[in-house]
Order: C-alpha cells, then sequence, then structure tokens
C-alpha cells in the first residue's frame, strides 16, 4: 500500500446488511466501518509467510496465524487477552512497535486519540496536568 488513502477495491460478494463495504476505499475509511473484507484483501496481498514474520515481530497475543491469512484474527488460531491487547495499545501509542514510527503514527491516527485515551492506553487531556511526583 501507498498510503492510508489508497483505494482498495471491494472483491466481497453481495452484502446488503453492509452495503458500506461495497465502496472502493481507504484504511481510513476502512477503521471506521470495520471493513472485514477490506482487511482481509489487504492481508492477502502481504501474504502468509510475511503476516507470520510481523505477527512474531510484535509479539502479538500467542503469534499463532495458522495457514488461512484472511482469517486468523477472526476464527483463530491468533488469540490475545485483554492485558496484552492493552499493552500492544500502549506500545502503539508510544510508538514503541518494531516497525517504521510514520507508520505507527499514521494507525494512531487512524485509530483516534480519543480511542487510545477511552482504552486507557494514553492520558486524557489534563489527568497528568499539575500534578507533582515525590
Amino acid at each position: 500500500m501507498s498510503g492510508v488513502d489508497e483505494r482498495i477495491p471491494y472483491t466481497g460478494g453481495p452484502n446488503p446488511f453492509m452495503t458500506e463495504w461495497l465502496e472502493p476505499m481507504g484504511l481510513r475509511g476502512a477503521i471506521r466501518v470495520s471493513n472485514v473484507p477490506l482487511y482481509q484483501e489487504l492481508a492477502r496481498s502481504i501474504g502468509l509467510r510475511r503476516m507470520d514474520e510481523a505477527v512474531h515481530r510484535l509479539g502479538y497475543g500467542n503469534e499463532l496465524i495458522g495457514s488461512d491469512v484472511t482469517t486468523f484474527w477472526l476464527r483463530g488460531p491468533l488469540a490475545i487477552s485483554a492485558v496484552e491487547q492493552t499493552r500492544f495499545l500502549s506500545r502503539l501509542a508510544h510508538q514503541n512497535l518494531p516497525f517504521p514510527k510514520t507508520a505507527q503514527q499514521q494507525v494512531r491516527e487512524q485509530l483516534g486519540r480519543a480511542s487510545l485515551q477511552a482504552l486507557g492506553v494514553l492520558p486524557r487531556p489534563g489527568v497528568l496536568e499539575g500534578t507533582t511526583h515525590k
């Protein structure tokens, strides 16, 4: 992908329930509507070997993706606990993942600062202001 706005065409079948998925869109729109077919197309383009390497490099959950690059996060075998997920999101929020800072920043922007604050991985505005550490 050249960037978060590169439009990826819809390649799934008819879907009367998720009509917003039917239009080509970039990651910005896909994250907003949780566009599973777009994520699957992206995963296919990355490929099983590269995806497996990336999941291991991230230390994400149990690090198992199995043999189907299009469903490992939906049906397993990938699994992650709530605590592990929070730690992962904290690493993303603070740009401590083993990927370029610019890529992490783009993902953070797409998830939205408010979402990361709601998950407790970034402080809310004003929370740390006026506090003193002894």
